[in-house]
């Protein structure tokens, strides 16, 4: 497997440490600046978005909680998160939503023209 990823992706964090918490060892980095979309990231994900996860079998996952469903599902030991449990899942949104919205806010200041003051 492959994992493309940058170092200020929390998405990317999020799945590098799902990784290394479920002892998956078979994974290859490449770390990349998604910003300039490289041929070697858009060949797999045409959205140009990290993390993104190439199998085998070369297809891609692109979402990061996908790319952590499958690295528990291919943990042989119990995980921290149980999916049919509420309260679990519960607590995972919130956090999701919260990386989620901090992400979005420095996107949206970056990428926005800010009004110059006179």
């Amino acid at each position: 497997m492959q994992l493309y990823l940058n170092d200020t992706s929390p998405f990317a964090r999020l799945v590098l440490v799902t990784a290394l918490e479920t002892g998956i060892e078979d994974i290859q980095l490449h770390w990349i600046d998604p910003w300039e979309s490289p041929d070697s990231l858009t060949e797999v994900n045409p959205f140009s978005t990290v993390p993104t996860l190439t199998l085998e079998s070369g297809q891609a996952i692109f979402e990061s909680l996908f790319i952590c469903q499958y690295l528990l599902g291919r943990c042989q030991k119990n995980t921290a998160v149980k999916w049919c449990d509420v309260d679990d899942l519960h607590r995972f949104s919130i956090g999701k939503t919260l990386m989620e919205m901090s992400f979005r806010s420095v996107v949206l200041q970056r990428f926005v023209a800010q009004p110059e003051i006179c």
